[in-house]
């Protein structure tokens, strides 16, 4: 996943001129994610860890926020919304889904792309099988990620995000097991294709 986002940002950076002045980022934007995600999740039961199991799935969404900036310094707040299965490849139904989250941006305008970090809250359904008292429960937790957006028309921008997403379900959060915790470590990059408004 890293060396992918390595060769984007590689490709885009071939594409900004040097000398040029900073794109207008300013204001508002929405568009469309799809990502690629893989991790794991811990099963913990009575504060011990009882298990380790895979994570794996693609994910597809929306966004939109909205930038400030100041000379090549852009500052904003983003909300994202996707939805998908990153899953167990066994039993049928364990997995991580519909996720929300709420980050704000902080990057560098340089030409025509802007390179950022992102630091956010999330909150995902999370279900345990199929079934009577399955889920969903929710899984709440921090992201944080490196990107970048290049401008492809006067208000078309491609991008590129890689995050890593880290939530958990609280002990006591499933009725059916009240010993059972599970902390999520979730690696994703993302594709972006959104507007400026």
């Amino acid at each position: 996943m890293l060396n992918g986002m390595k060769a984007v940002i590689l490709a885009l950076g071939v594409a900004i001129p040097q000398g040029v002045l900073a794109q207008d980022w300013a204001g508002g934007y929405a568009g469309f994610t799809a990502s690629t995600n893989n991790g794991s999740d811990d099963q913990i039961f009575s504060g011990l860890l009882i298990d380790t199991f895979d994570l794996k799935g693609e994910q597809v969404g929306v966004f939109a926020g909205y930038n400030f900036q100041n000379g090549n310094l852009v500052y904003g707040a983003e909300l994202t919304y996707a939805t998908g299965d990153i899953q167990y490849p066994a039993p049928e139904g364990f997995l991580v889904g519909r996720t929300i989250e709420v980050k704000g941006r902080l990057g560098y305008a340089a030409g025509k792309a802007l390179v950022f970090g992102s630091l956010g809250l999330l909150a995902s359904d999370k279900f345990y099988g199929v079934g009577p008292g399955s889920g969903p429960f929710t899984a709440n937790g921090m992201s944080f990620g490196l990107g970048v957006d290049v401008m492809v028309t006067d208000r078309l921008f491609l991008g590129a995000e890689i995050q890593r997403r880290n939530s958990s379900v609280d002990e006591g959060d499933i009725p059916l097991v009240p010993g059972q915790a599970n902390d999520h470590k979730i690696n994703s990059f993302t594709l972006r294709l959104g507007m400026n408004f």
